[in-house]
């Protein structure tokens, strides 16, 4: 199947997620301001997810968003509807973590050296005071914790004239980005469980904590990966958390 041609059918392909509630979702409509600028749209044969710039030629997203795609994925930093403020490049490799669903997909063009990217060390970009970070540890233990997530759902815009849920499904749905921020619930070895709104097509979306700048700006500690648990009581979705392996493991892979 052609490149042209997968992209067309843009399909959101992905483990099950959850609106919890009511839908606190918010469009970002300036996504060339950081961190939103770092944040891509996956596209590739059976769907879209999202992933984070955190190289020059490396995105991290999640393990499951790369199954079915070898042949086909586009990435788009920043994507804002049409627009694509930064351009676009194609993903020629795929390297996953073993044991957990978290990989790195790496590009054919440094997309990163432009559009800059989510640095693990604090690091300042332009324009932007407070500067990205990435942690293998919570500041705070879930539960006390707070965390924001931003990616591009395949659900919204909401509304008849998009039909994003339904047989009319406009040509838009799945290609704008939208935020959440929420509660933390309880982490369980390396998932941790959160109340953020998310939907298919935001698997691979960064979860972060926004802190001071002296204590490392706007931290990524995970990965988001899928709503709630078969059977489970009480709905969450769920972000692979970055630990000391993950770290290690994203370090060994960034270009």
């Amino acid at each position: 199947m052609a490149c042209a041609e997968c992209e067309s059918q843009n399909l959101e392909s992905e483990i099950e997620s959850e609106v919890i509630g009511r839908d606190t979702r918010v469009r970002v409509t300036d996504t060339t301001r950081a961190p939103f600028r770092f944040i891509c749209k996956l596209l590739g044969e059976k769907g879209g997810c999202s992933g984070t710039l955190i190289g020059p030629s490396t995105v991290l997203t999640a393990a499951h968003c790369t199954k079915g795609r070898a042949s086909c994925m586009r990435v788009i930093p920043g994507r804002n509807g049409t627009g694509e403020p930064f351009g676009s490049a194609r993903g020629t490799k795929f390297v996953t973590f073993p044991g957990a669903d978290i990989a790195i997909v790496h590009l054919d063009a440094p997309l990163g050296a432009s559009v800059g990217y989510w640095s693990r060390l604090h690091s300042l970009h332009k324009d932007d005071p407070i500067g990205t970070s990435i942690a293998a540890r919570l500041p705070l233990p879930a539960g006390m914790l707070k965390i924001n997530l931003s990616g591009y759902p395949g659900d919204l815009p909401a509304g008849k004239k998009f039909d994003c849920l339904g047989p009319g499904r406009h040509a838009l749905c799945g290609k704008f980005q939208y935020r959440a921020y929420d509660a933390t619930v309880r982490r369980a070895g390396r998932m941790l469980h959160h109340l953020d709104d998310t939907y298919r097509g935001h698997s691979g979306s960064p979860v972060w904590v926004r802190r001071h700048p002296s204590l490392g700006g706007r931290v990524l500690v995970g990965v988001h990966v899928a709503g709630s648990e078969p059977g489970a009581k009480r709905k969450t979705n769920r972000a692979i958390l970055i630990d000391a392996e993950i770290l290690k493991f994203i370090i060994a892979n960034t270009k």
